[in-house]
């Protein structure tokens, strides 16, 4: 027989296990309801760079050799020395791209920020909408010109640190290039992993530094560290905030190569205290000439320090946080502790020369005013959103200017000493190494615009 307490006992279990089973109608409005988030309308950002001055021969930066911001369509968004960009491409020398946007007023904020004094470009920097030119702003990309013809193009890809060639490499792929087909030339070849642009350069409606009105070049010892405000007509009146010690600029990468294109290849850089992770990867390109002196065959070979299947060029910028933490655990970039990576005996032998390029990526910095509300029910009602990214790039020529020119000269047909033509006058260091360079990014050393005619000579 139950007592009076045994029954109230079991009442109150019954109860407490009712309510863990069903939740109240309170319990459950509040489980499944979602705070309201009001997208921040100004969009701020600020791409930091160090690049390491080009090394092989004393050549100058890859910015030089391509007029990066000559007369006409460059000086719309900087000068010859310094452009809105530059850091995104990895530059020589500290580099910063700064864009602000505002949904409300897109391409039309007027802006100016605030610097601390050891930025030494003093008190403030003009944020500037695009100029446009001949109808483009720095936004957009030229269309280029396709070659016309025939090629037939074999791309090797190889990957991992090593002084031989691992089991199953390399990924080959052939493509028999027509222009009245396409051009898209890598057809399946093994693609890299790749981030979508989510810095300063990322949005054309946006005002930006470096611009036509003020683009000086950050000295060498300049720092970002300190306070960094924005003021200007609609921007809100608390977009302010600091840069510390892991977002200010890296050290140089000091990227150093030992060995010959027959042999082993060593790739080594300075440990960086700010790094998070590193990458290097390295191209090469041969060629075959046809009748008449024009290209009939192409094999253009690229290695990663991967340590999975990865062409690389996608890695040589800046990676989200997320994808850092990622590509570390799948290998697919190097931890801080590696500090020297191989590249395989012989895979660029044929090569007429070989660019090799190194990353220390730093961590990005990604702000939010004013910070979420902890109480689910208040509307997060944000104001502006700021990302600040970090990078250290290298890009260095393994060999020497004049085993380059002397291979330009041959690929080109220009080694016949026993010629009657007059001789040539000397080849630009420049241009050399501009259409090197050039033929190593995708798709453009094939359709760049195609050089003048010029008359023949021996060298």
């Amino acid at each position: 027989m139950r007592t009076a307490s045994t029954t109230r006992k079991l009442a109150l279990a019954a109860c407490a296990v009712a309510a863990l089973a069903i939740p109240s109608a309170a319990q459950g409005a509040g489980s499944t309801s979602k705070q309201v988030v009001n997208p921040a309308p100004v969009n701020y950002w600020m791409d930091i760079s160090t690049g390491q001055p080009m090394q092989g021969g004393g050549l100058m930066g890859l910015g030089a050799m391509m007029g990066g911001g000559d007369s006409g369509f460059g000086s719309a968004f900087g000068n010859g020395d310094n452009w809105f960009g530059a850091a995104n491409m990895g530059q020589d020398g500290k580099r910063v791209d700064i864009a602000i946007f505002d949904a409300r007023t897109p391409g039309a904020v007027k802006a100016d920020q605030a610097i601390p004094k050891t930025v030494k470009l003093g008190a403030s920097l003009p944020l500037r909408p695009p100029a446009k030119v001949s109808g483009r702003t720095p936004f957009d990309e030229p269309t280029p010109e396709a070659p016309e013809g025939k090629m037939k193009i074999t791309i090797k890809t190889y990957w991992g640190c090593g002084a031989k060639v691992r089991p199953g490499q390399p990924n080959v792929q052939t493509i028999e290039f027509d222009s009245k087909k396409g051009v898209d030339v890598w057809g399946e070849a093994l693609r890299s992993r790749v981030e979508i642009d989510r810095g300063a350069t990322s949005n054309r409606n946006s005002s930006f530094w470096p611009n036509k009105d003020n683009s000086k070049r950050l000295p060498k010892d300049a720092s970002l560290a300190g306070t960094h405000t924005v003021t200007g007509a609609g921007v809100p009146a608390s977009l302010s905030f600091s840069i510390g010690a892991a977002q200010d600029f890296l050290p140089d990468l000091g990227l150093s190569s030992s060995g010959d294109k027959a042999s082993v290849i060593t790739l080594a850089w300075s440990p960086l205290a700010q790094a998070s992770a590193y990458f290097v990867n390295a191209s090469g390109m041969a060629m075959t000439e046809g009748s008449g002196g024009k290209p009939e065959e192409m094999t253009f070979t690229q290695w990663s320090s991967s340590e999975v299947p990865e062409a690389g060029d996608g890695l040589v910028n800046y990676l989200s946080n997320a994808n850092q933490e990622k590509y570390l655990k799948e290998k697919a970039i190097l931890p801080t502790s590696k500090t020297s990576c191989e590249i395989p005996a012989g895979i660029f032998a044929d090569a007429m020369f070989v660019n090799a390029r190194g990353i220390a990526y730093g961590r990005e910095l990604n702000l939010v005013h004013p910070e979420r509300p902890s109480d689910p029910k208040v509307a997060w009602n944000q104001e502006w959103t700021a990302r600040v990214r970090v990078k250290s790039v290298a890009n260095l020529m393994v060999g020497n200017l004049s085993d380059m020119m002397s291979a330009g000269m041959a690929a080109e047909g220009m080694a016949d000493a026993g010629s009657d033509l007059p001789k040539c006058p000397p080849p630009e260091a420049g241009d050399l190494v501009k259409d090197a360079l050039m033929s190593q990014i995708p798709g453009a050393g094939l359709f760049g615009k195609k050089k003048k005619d010029q008359p023949p000579c021996q060298p």
